[in-house]
């Protein structure tokens, strides 16, 4: 998923208009139209941040980098990891790079 599928996506569950998520950033409803479509994209840092606060997601799910929406959600998996035998956290490794590998089939 694109940053602007995802942005469109967040801005839609979170049942905001483009003109009021713009509001909420001082920009333009336009411009949130542009992000969402892929012609442009945020120049700001700030602007990239306050997305991911206003939807309360991590940068990496905004970018479509990570399917894990927040933090919460990631300290979750590394509390499991952390709670695992070696011999467990080797299967798991082995299982992922297998995945891994059956993606790019």
């Amino acid at each position: 998923m694109t940053f602007g599928e995802r942005l469109k996506q967040l801005r839609l569950d979170a049942k905001l208009t483009q003109i009021e998520l713009g509001n909420m950033l001082c920009l333009s409803g336009r411009m949130i139209g542009f992000y969402e479509q892929g012609t442009s994209y945020p120049q700001d840092p700030q602007v990239i941040i306050r997305l991911a606060h206003i939807f309360n997601v991590t940068l990496d799910y905004l970018f479509g980098v990570s399917n894990i929406k927040t933090y919460k959600e990631i300290d979750g998996v590394v509390a499991q990891y952390e709670q695992m035998s070696e011999k467990e956290r080797d299967n798991l490794r082995h299982y992922l790079a297998f995945l891994k590998q059956e993606k790019h089939k």
